[in-house]
């Protein structure tokens, strides 16, 4: 049997790209391009959100949020499902993975705010902003290590760092990017992670954060936080 092209697209594009559902019922993918989840399939993908990243992030009303590799959006769906309001920035490279948000089911209780997770993509897909009364989500399509110089110093109150991991994207982890991160976090603020990898921690600490333990979850080791620290006088 021969297949014509647009047949043969989406059997490349259902291989690249391999659905997976976790254990909360979310669900997350498989990326071949770097043989990577883009989540733990471990836990559920939601709760690893909302305990690895927002929980440790202590985020308050009105925060303004970088979504460093904004993948499914389940970074900033668990920030806008603990904050009434607050403006988020996404980076992320794939328009792929932004397309595939729109065939998504989460959980139930997650199910009012994820429809503006995919508003937000489907606005970004066509070069827009989604901006309500509560929330802001700009969702930026680019290399996200280029990206980030881009952004506006001491802009955010925290960053949601969720690259595939340093084996597989290591570009993404470098004391570089770490400097960037820290440029743009105000004092205070506050990175998360799930990596646990000691040239990680040493390229935050080289960054000129202080680098803490953070919660485990689905795994032996903590993920980490990095906190930029306010400076005393």
């Amino acid at each position: 049997m021969f297949l014509n092209k647009d047949e043969e697209s989406l059997n490349l594009y259902m291989t690249f790209f391999k659905e997976i559902k976790t254990k909360d019922g979310s669900v997350t993918y498989h990326n071949q391009e770097f043989d990577d989840y883009y989540h733990s399939i471990s836990v559920g993908a939601v709760e690893e959100a909302t305990k690895k990243y927002v929980a440790p992030a202590k985020l308050k009303e009105n925060a303004t949020i970088l979504d460093f590799c904004f993948g499914l959006g389940y970074n900033s769906l668990a920030s806008i499902q603990k904050l009434r309001k607050a403006s988020i920035t996404g980076l992320e490279i794939d328009e792929e993975i932004l397309e595939k948000i729109s065939q998504v089911s989460v959980p139930k209780e997650y199910t009012k705010k994820y429809e503006i997770i995919k508003k937000a993509s489907k606005e970004a897909l066509e070069k827009k902003v989604y901006k309500d009364k509560n929330y802001d989500i700009r969702i930026v399509l680019g290399d996200a290590k280029k990206s980030v110089k881009e952004l506006e110093t001491g802009s955010f109150d925290a960053i949601l760092f969720d690259p595939f991991s340093p084996k597989k994207n290591s570009d993404l982890w470098t004391k570089d990017v770490f400097d960037e991160c820290f440029r743009v976090l105000k004092q205070g603020g506050v990175l998360t992670t799930y990596s646990y990898a000691r040239s990680v921690r040493e390229n935050l600490k080289n960054a000129g954060f202080k680098v803490y333990d953070g919660p485990v979850l689905g795994r032996r080791s903590p993920s980490t936080i990095a906190v930029k620290e306010a400076k005393t006088f």
